[in-house]
């Protein structure tokens, strides 16, 4: 797998763990700050899996883009549903 490959998956898997790390304490100011890097990693997720996707010919690659553009768009999801229930009764 290449840099850029790898690069993406670890990026989604650091995404997961931000994602439910923020969950720990939610009224903490670090839950705020958790938020935006998780979406930023789900983001750079879904594009690098999908442009990544179309530039390998290895199986396996494409399999972990595959699943790395997947986690993205599951953890945007997830961070759309916590932002309804976290931090809209705050307001």
């Amino acid at each position: 797998m290449k840099r850029m490959g790898l690069a993406t998956y670890i990026v989604s898997c650091v995404g997961v763990a931000t994602f439910m790390s923020h969950f720990w304490n939610p009224v903490s100011p670090g839950a705020s700050v958790l938020w935006p890097i998780a979406g930023a990693c789900a983001i750079f997720s879904i594009y690098g899996g999908i442009i990544g996707r179309a530039h390998t010919e290895d199986k396996h690659a494409r399999a972990a883009l595959l699943a790395s553009a997947i986690i993205g768009g599951l953890v945007l999801l997830g961070l759309t549903l916590s932002a309804i229930f976290l931090f809209v009764p705050r307001m």
